[in-house]
């Protein structure tokens, strides 16, 4: 039998959860200002050299609530809610990379790496690491069966960000670059 999603909620290893997690979520939020600054920064530089945007579009965000619960519910809801511990909400939690990060849409599948490389080097610039086990970039294809959707390349980077009260966290951010289906056959 499959735990449902208000029955999770109410897991007290979730709510203790939710309530750090509430807390944290200013410090997203600062990590995500400073994201975006970065990224309209790296677009500014990318036009003054190319004489192009580097990005039809992006968008940065912190992760709700919602949407955290639900990827924790996905990876416990096999489980009684009686069974559910406080490990194992904190693991799966620790899995989830992807709290504050963004999305940015090019053109085409060439434009993707040639992007990927000359942010690559710019967040290091900027004092990121790359996650070098995933070796960069990671290929996700959000095609549906009608060939509408998206193919998404994941690239994640990790830095610590700083708030108003100093408070420090290291965060791993996902930035995924997205080119439609219609425009992922050139290459």
């Amino acid at each position: 039998m499959v735990m449902t999603a208000d029955e999770f909620r109410d897991v007290p290893a979730v709510v203790e959860l939710e309530q750090e997690y509430r807390n944290t979520y200013q410090l997203l939020d600062t990590a995500v200002s400073y994201l975006r600054g970065l990224l309209d920064q790296f677009d500014s530089y990318y036009k003054s050299r190319r004489e192009e945007n580097a990005f039809i579009s992006q968008e940065v965000r912190a992760k709700d609530w919602d949407s955290v619960l639900l990827k924790l519910w996905r990876e416990l809801k096999n489980k009684r809610p009686e069974q559910v511990e406080r490990k194992d909400v904190r693991k799966a939690y620790k899995n989830i990379h992807d709290l504050a990060g963004g999305r940015i849409e090019v053109s085409y599948l060439d434009k993707v790496f040639e992007r990927a490389g000359v942010l690559k080097r710019y967040f290091a610039e900027q004092d990121f690491n790359i996650d070098l086990k995933r070796q960069g970039i990671e290929d996700h294809n959000y095609l549906e069966d009608d060939n509408q959707g998206y193919r998404a390349f994941h690239l994640f980077v990790e830095g610590s960000v700083e708030n108003s009260e100093s408070k420090k966290k290291t965060l791993f951010l996902r930035f995924r670059s997205v080119v439609p289906s219609s425009m992922s056959g050139r290459s």
